[in-house]
């Protein structure tokens, strides 16, 4: 990738602006699995749905937000309604909505979604499905 990203350098029209930032995650790639393999999966598999439908119905559900936010091009305050990402949750925050979606498939549907400790997961890696 490095490679390619320098070959697309040296090819671009001068004068150029380059900047660079170092990318942390704000969350593990194990929760990251644990909510998309196992909350979305486990309840997706239940509701005879998808894991991507699930993440946007919970995500309409517990991360609809409403605020004012200054418009710096209009000079003034507008009110804001938007569900927020979860990618840019925190570790903590990510845990308190992941907790919500839990309670609610377990009190609304009925359905279990196991922690993260719960689940067996085996070591060999299957690419036959």
């Amino acid at each position: 990738m490095l490679e390619e990203y320098m070959a697309y350098l040296s090819e671009a029209r001068l004068p150029l602006k380059v900047a660079t930032q170092p990318i942390e995650p704000v969350r593990s790639l194990d929760l990251n699995n644990y909510v998309w393999g196992i909350v979305y999966e486990t309840i997706a598999e239940a509701t005879g749905s998808d894991a991507a439908s699930v993440h946007k119905a919970y995500k309409r559900k517990f991360r609809f937000r409403h605020d004012f936010e200054f418009n710096e091009k209009l000079d003034r305050y507008e009110f804001v309604l938007a569900t927020q990402s979860t990618a840019s949750a925190g570790r903590y925050e990510l845990w308190e909505y992941i907790m919500k979606v839990r309670a609610d498939a377990e009190i609304d549907l009925h359905i279990t979604v196991p922690m993260p400790n719960e689940v067996f997961i085996t070591d060999e890696l299957s690419f036959d499905e």
